[in-house]
């Protein structure tokens, strides 16, 4: 029987399991904080989920029979796992919040996804220790809860392969995955304490500083002010904030080159293709806004700068309400911003959407396709830096971007026939399904239904990046077939 033909979902459910109880146990870490900010009714509203969480995926894993995953399950267990965990991520947001339940599943989707979509009208009357889980979940979310479960529980071997690569990763900087996931940790962790640090030496208090850190390198976005880093107006914190999202967006195989190695990060390609789209990008929408707005052209680079880095990074933090956010993000200033959204940030990065890599393989391809037929008799290998492409892997590119732009094109529509603007439509799902995180004021927790779900699957789609969400549906349409079948 093919990979593809496989029925069974038990073995999904036995690593399903151990995902779940090792999630569970991200929930416990606030319940310190709780006592410290003296939070303690809260106590509860964490424990509960994460013994439930625990007592679950026990009983899943010990239930169910161990195997060696296809790829095809694999991806069905990443798929799951993103759908599933929100639901124990939302209960404290829930309780705390005081929140509608597809409202908080909203919140812990959009935390999870490390997309910063929110709710909650002011998130300033929160308490902390509720401000500080939203800030984790973006902090595991950035990561990815497969690479958690494999940095905590997996050894070396098949199956770590193939989960790893479920959660769309394939960068390397040790030969095995499981030392892979390690070392990007070390990396992650190094990271934010120096963004806390920076953040805090900037003007920041210590509590803002540590959240911030988190999300910023997550390119997350989840802020714990209701202005984002506009709250602040200050330019030293964005330019933290730029440093910060910029690192989030980077290859951690380009983070590993340059403090283990010692190598230039501008060789890399989609280091140079980021520079490019903002030396275009951050000057096009300074343009727009002198032309549109009463901005002299300090503030109107300050603002494209930080937003065009938030948009392209995948981040989602704001500083559009020092100028008036509905004034500054006029018809063309969004056209753009979607543009850098749908685009996104590196390969093996915390950023989502359809990559610098893709975007710098398509314009290889058209490059390389029209010296072919200028120059037949040549031989012209397809190279991105110094590795050769395959054809396969430049028609894989274009389906997943063609998928990609199919899927955002409906859920704009859907958005559309609710009564919202088609452009802003279009913006508000290129932010959640590029898991960015800007919005133009459509997300609340006011929102319909339906627009709320469209939402909720754009931003687990854009995170799985489309392929295990489609092997997660094939297999409930053929499992759908095979009873409808009749008995022999």
């Amino acid at each position: 029987m093919s990979e593809l033909a496989r029925p069974s979902f038990l073995e999904d459910l036995h690593v399903l399991g151990l995902i779940m109880a090792t999630f569970s146990l991200t929930i416990l870490l606030p319940i310190p904080f709780c006592i410290l900010f003296g939070e303690m009714d809260l106590i509860p509203m964490f424990l509960a989920p994460a013994i439930l969480g625990l007592a679950l995926g026990c009983l899943a894993h010990g239930l169910t029979p161990s195997g060696e995953l296809s790829l095809y399950q694999a991806m069905r267990v990443s798929a799951i796992s993103w759908a599933l965990l929100p639901l124990l991520a939302m209960i404290p947001i829930m309780l705390a919040g005081k929140m509608h339940w597809l409202s908080a599943y909203f919140e812990a989707m959009s935390g999870l996804t490390a997309t910063g979509l929110t709710m909650f009208a002011d998130v300033e009357a929160l308490p902390r220790s509720l401000l500080l889980w939203r800030s984790l979940l973006e902090w595991f979310g950035g990561m990815g809860v497969i690479v958690l479960f494999l940095s905590i529980l997996a050894r070396p071997g098949v199956l770590a392969s193939r989960l790893y690569a479920s959660e769309a990763r394939r960068e390397r900087v040790r030969p095995s995955v499981v030392g892979t996931v390690r070392r990007i940790w070390w990396i992650y962790i190094l990271y934010t304490a120096l963004g806390a640090i920076l953040f805090h030496l900037a003007g920041m208090p210590i509590f803002d500083a540590i959240n911030h850190s988190m999300t910023a390198i997550a390119t997350g976005g989840f802020s714990t002010k209701n202005g984002s880093l506009a709250h602040y107006g200050n330019p030293l914190i964005e330019a933290v904030g730029i440093l910060m999202m910029a690192l989030g967006a980077t290859s951690f195989s380009v983070h590993y080159g340059l403090l283990v190695r010692g190598e230039n990060p501008l060789r890399n390609p989609e280091v140079v293709a980021m520079l490019a789209l903002l030396a275009i990008f951050v000057p096009s929408i300074a343009a727009c806004l002198l032309a549109y707005s009463s901005m002299g052209v300090p503030d109107a680079l300050r603002f494209s700068l930080f937003e065009s880095v938030s948009a392209l990074s995948g981040t989602g933090f704001t500083i559009g309400p020092l100028y008036g956010q509905a004034k500054v993000y006029n018809g063309f200033t969004k056209l753009l911003l979607t543009i850098l959204m749908v685009i996104g940030g590196g390969y093996g990065s915390t950023s989502s959407a359809i990559k610098l890599f893709r975007l710098v393989l398509a314009i290889k391809y058209i490059r390389w396709a029209l010296k072919k037929e200028l120059f037949p008799s040549i031989a012209l290998p397809l190279k991105i830096g110094d590795r050769e492409v395959e054809i396969n892997e430049v028609l894989e590119s274009f389906r997943l971007m063609f998928l990609y732009i199919a899927l955002l094109a409906i859920g704009a529509a859907i958005m559309a026939a609710f009564g919202f603007e088609i452009g802003d439509s279009l913006f508000e799902c290129a932010s959640a399904q590029g898991n960015v995180g800007l919005s133009v004021g459509i997300t609340s927790e006011a929102l319909p239904p339906i627009p709320k779900l469209v939402l909720i699957v754009e931003m687990w789609v854009g995170r799985l990046e489309i392929l295990p969400a489609l092997a997660l549906i094939r297999s409930f349409r053929d499992a759908i077939r095979r009873e409808s079948l009749p008995m022999p």
